[in-house]
């Protein structure tokens, strides 16, 4: 049997020859062309011929591309390659060390996953995750979301899809946005739990890791995710440190790693960010596809930030909780804390927040969880009035549980002081820890500035934290990091204390900012914005002047919000520069206050109102005939007749005068103006809008649910005069709303031979997602009726796209492509008749060919086990 085992590689590889060197010899042509042909040097090829050695993985795929050999004669020599391949001699070993070295991380993992994400955020003992946490939905994200979720109030209680159960489905790349406190983290550690779960007992394929998107910066990436792993189990049972080479490769044979990538929007430095995304879409893209799918959550970025990952990667919005799923997750942490009848107390917690203008911001997961503690302490005060008020009671809230000392009691140790040092040691001590917010928004500060300052090295300034003279410098040490590990607001993160949650870290930098920094940030806002927004409009300089804002708008407005409103400084103090922004800075300066009223910051009064004011004006700007006139004035041209470069000019700015008037209208909805339902039903119908902006405001109009926005996404798909484009985002829109007109447009869109094939394609594909995975069963239903009456669905449509030798070869692998984003199970097959078919030119059979690769690497029945 020995011998038997040992001759079995030597069998493999003589056979692999002589399967190479028949290929080459029905082949006509010399070696050397071969050579040049597969893109290897001779030396290579002849090794390869001659059975001197086992080539390598690519140098029999370069051959066998070189050979244009038939699919199955490929998946022959593939295997061949891998028995004949020595390494396999020490297969069982190896195997055998992984199984174990796996099965530890999983163990360990699951049990680092269960815990709260944020450990010292309770003031008492952290309670289990599962135990508190309530199920979150995920809706995909549309263009129109511009900063409110794109989900109507029914969608938030009850529609969109499970987001744990939809991640896990996902085949792969996606991204899930979330606002600040969405419940990003709390999502993954569901996710890494439910996900090792299904490990655990057979149910997938993927094993999921959770790593933050700062470790990934500056080594590679395998070693990257070992360290950040090693680093967070350490303390959960997990033995030894993990090596890169674990996260080099498959978890099992046919199996694949889920890499849960969480907090994007942490990377502070923009080349930091794009040199993570770069990462991941090479690894997704790349040769190694097969071993990685990621998911990635951050905040709302600005637009075209994550275009890095591809155009086809899929993008989420986590929705806030439910109303009731507010009430049952108060009603869950009173019980751990322990308090007395706790349904009856969330149900009177949960009136308490229906009488508030802080509502919807107590639907965000983090803001649930402070105002939960906050109640517990003092049921019978009133709940605070903005986002800013309860960020302060809560740290304080913190800073008075963990530090508070009775009355004419002292405190019984600190840690590594001791009592011979003196009451003078023990006096600086206890100032030390009553001026910690000060120190902490220190800290706070210098970390927004610098990521890399450490938290000790920050306080070094402040007298507070100096030491005092007898104490070694060790115990001194030892005596603040205590400190700051007990502040609750601090954890540490290989090696080095981070704030638990980015809100908290803003919220601390801004409470250490005076009033002068306020004003002059504002200032710097109205200053970049007022030239864009000059007022009347000139056509000339809407297109070099257009696209405003200072690059970090929309990442900062959590901070901005906490300047604005720390709980303690009104806004009001700045209000003519908040005006200014409101009346003077266009859609810029009146998005800029739209997203600070969604994230809950007490805005004076008249602000909202002039905003709503600017931009109800905004939404009735630029029509046709005023621009028309406004430009002959201006560039001296004579109608339509003179179509040279200032013609151009001008239709160019009409189109982009008609886009600012949608954002405008749809940015008045978000101050819930009845102004802005008016202004969109006229833009949906606007005609000289060519398209480019109706089924967005009529998108809107639908999702608010105004019927009339319904029947606008109707005639909008039917419109002939529409591009192709805009009539196919129609349809889908009407058919994500359930109304059956939508499932049917797409598919005549789909089966029209005069629509461009690629949105054909693209029209098939919306109607299978929309059938199988919309969070409205009425969509779904509507679809199958359209399917059942014409008797094939979407999918059956991709599969005819991929086989028509009509089409050209790159949009029939864009058919097939999108059958395996839906997952559909003739996916395989068509990419292995793709790969044979002669009528395809050679480089789109070798596409198709690299996709039967990546499969066969993932079916274990396939693949020799090392």
């Amino acid at each position: 049997m020995a011998a038997q085992d040992r001759s079995a590689p030597q069998e493999a590889h003589r056979r692999l020859v002589d399967l190479m060197n028949e290929a080459v010899a029905a082949r006509k042509g010399t070696r050397a062309a071969l050579a040049t042909k597969a893109g290897i040097s001779a030396g290579a090829l002849s090794n390869a011929l001659s059975g001197h050695a086992v080539p390598n993985f690519l140098t029999v795929q370069q051959i066998a591309d070189a050979l244009d050999v038939p699919e199955e004669e490929w998946r022959e020599w593939s295997r061949l390659r891998d028995r004949a391949d020595p390494r396999s001699h020490r297969a069982q070993t190896r195997d055998e060390a992984r199984r174990r070295q796996l099965d530890g991380y999983v163990a360990a993992a699951h049990k680092a996953a269960r815990l709260h994400p944020y450990p010292g955020f309770s003031p008492a003992v952290a309670p289990p995750l599962d135990k508190i946490y309530r199920p979150q939905r995920i809706v995909p994200l549309h263009p129109d979301a511009l900063g409110r979720h794109a989900a109507t109030e029914s969608e938030g209680a009850g529609g969109g899809r499970p987001a744990v159960e939809e991640i896990l489905a996902e085949e792969r790349t996606c991204i899930v946005v979330a606002g600040p406190g969405g419940g990003k983290s709390s999502l993954f550690r569901t996710c890494l739990t439910e996900g090792l779960s299904r490990w655990s007992e057979g149910r997938t394929t993927e094993v999921p890791v959770l790593v933050p998107a700062p470790a990934l910066i500056g080594r590679p990436f395998s070693e990257a995710l070992a360290a950040a792993v090693t680093t967070r189990l350490h303390s959960h049972g997990l033995v030894g440190s993990i090596p890169a080479e674990f996260f080099a490769d498959a978890p099992r044979s046919g199996t694949r790693w889920l890499v849960l990538v969480d907090g994007l929007d942490e990377v502070a430095d923009p080349a930091g960010r794009e040199h993570v995304l770069e990462t991941l879409e090479s690894l997704a893209k790349g040769q190694h596809a097969h071993l990685y799918r990621f998911v990635v959550t951050t905040r709302p970025l600005l637009t075209g930030t994550l275009d890095v990952l591809g155009a086809g990667v899929r993008r989420y919005e986590l929705l806030p909780f439910s109303p009731e799923n507010v009430q049952s997750l108060a009603r869950n942490w009173f019980e751990h804390l322990e308090l007395p009848d706790p349904e009856q107390m969330a149900e009177r917690f949960a009136r308490t927040l229906a009488s508030t203008r802080i509502t919807e911001l107590a639907r965000t997961p983090l803001m649930t969880a402070m105002l939960c503690q906050l109640h517990a302490e003092a049921p019978d005060e009133d709940v605070p009035g903005s986002r800013g008020q309860i960020y302060r009671k809560f740290t304080e809230h913190l800073h008075r549980r963990q530090y508070a000392v009775p009355p004419g009691a002292h405190r019984d140790h600190f840690a590594g002081l001791d009592r011979t040092y003196g009451a003078n040691v023990l006096a600086h001590a206890e100032r030390t820890l009553e001026q910690l917010p000060e120190l902490l928004a220190l800290f706070a500060t210098e970390r927004r500035r610098n990521q890399h300052v450490t938290a000790l090295k920050a306080l070094e300034s402040h007298p507070a934290a100096q030491r005092p003279t007898p104490v070694l410098p060790d115990e001194w040490r030892a005596f603040l990091e205590e400190a700051l590990l007990r502040s609750g607001l601090l954890t540490l993160r290989e090696g080095d204390f981070d704030f638990v949650h980015q809100t908290l870290l803003e919220y601390c930098a801004a409470r250490n900012a005076n009033q002068q920094e306020r004003t002059q940030v504002l200032r710097f806002l109205v200053k970049r914005w007022w030239q864009r927004w000059k007022w009347p409009p000139d056509p000339r300089l809407v297109t070099w002047q257009w696209g405003g804002g200072p690059p970090r708008m929309v990442e900062e407005a959590s901070y901005y919000s906490f300047l604005l409103d720390d709980g303690v400084r009104d806004a009001s103090e700045v209000e003519s520069e908040l005006r200014a922004l409101a009346t003077r800075c266009g859609a810029d300066g009146c998005a800029f206050l739209a997203v600070q009223h969604l994230l809950g910051t007490a805005l004076p009064q008249s602000v909202p109102r002039a905003a709503a004011d600017t931009l109800a004006k905004l939404s009735r700007l630029s029509h046709p005939a005023r621009w028309a006139a406004r430009a002959q004035q201006l560039l001296g041209i004579d109608g339509e007749a003179s179509l040279g470069p200032d013609w151009i000019l001008w239709r160019s700015a009409e189109v982009i005068a008609i886009d600012d008037r949608v954002n405008a209208a749809l940015l008045l909805d978000l101050f819930d103006d009845g102004r802005s339902r008016a202004a969109l039903n006229e833009l949906a119908r606007t005609p000289y809008a060519d398209g480019v902006c109706g089924a967005r405001a009529a998108f809107r109009l639908a999702r608010s649910g105004d019927r009339g926005g319904v029947e606008l996404l109707a005639d909008l798909a039917q419109n002939p005069r529409l591009k192709g484009a805009e009539r196919v985002r129609a349809a889908g829109f009407l058919a994500e709303h359930g109304d059956e007109r939508g499932a049917r447009l797409l598919m005549e869109l789909a089966r029209d031979p005069g629509t461009r094939r690629t949105l054909r394609a693209e029209a098939a594909a919306w109607l299978t997602d929309v059938e199988r995975r919309a969070a409205d069963a009425a969509a779904r239903q509507s679809a199958a009726r359209v399917t059942a009456a014409v008797g094939e669905n979407g999918a059956d449509l991709l599969v005819s796209f991929a086989g028509d030798t009509s089409w050209r070869g790159t949009h029939r692998l864009g058919a097939a492509e999108l059958l395996k984003v839906l997952r559909d199970d003739r996916a395989s097959g068509t990419y292995s008749e793709l790969a044979g078919d002669p009528t395809l030119k050679p480089w789109h059979r070798r596409r198709a060919r690299r996709e039967v690769i990546r499969q066969t690497q993932q079916e274990p029945e396939q693949r020799e086990s090392f």
